[in-house]
């Protein structure tokens, strides 16, 4: 590229200055090599939005869970309210424990999770959650 454009382009645009005057290395514009989503490597960062992982796990229950056990059917990081809907689940028997694995069915999207569980330490003999291996 000749001074003059090298200049005009420094003058005029300068959200493009970078990708012009990147040194000779790699100007790809793809991905380095991140991890991805839903993995250790990340965390087990979510691959999609609440909203949409909500979506996805409400349809799942239309189809697989009847309507007085829907209130669960919504994805929930803070532990309490999680504890919370379980409790309302045995306490008010508005739904059987018989469609808790369908619910969880949905909620994994039908996935294993087991390395994640692991990782988290959802294993551990306190929690008393345990999986086959």
């Amino acid at each position: 590229m000749t001074k003059h454009c090298l200049r005009w382009i420094s003058r005029n645009c300068p959200a493009k200055r970078p990708a012009v005057f990147i040194g000779k290395g790699d100007r790809r514009r793809s991905p380095h090599n991140e991890a991805k989503c839903g993995t250790a490597e990340r965390g087990y960062q979510p691959c999609t939005s609440k909203l949409i992982a909500n979506k996805l796990f409400k349809s799942c229950c239309d189809l697989y869970v009847p309507e007085e056990c829907h209130f669960m059917c919504t994805y929930e990081i803070d532990q309490s309210k999680t504890r919370n809907m379980l409790l309302e689940l045995v306490k008010q028997k508005r739904c059987s424990m018989r469609y808790l694995s369908a619910i969880l069915y949905c909620a994994s999207q039908n996935r294993d999770n087991r390395k994640c569980c692991a990782d988290l330490d959802l294993n551990a003999t306190q929690l008393q959650v345990y999986y086959a291996l």
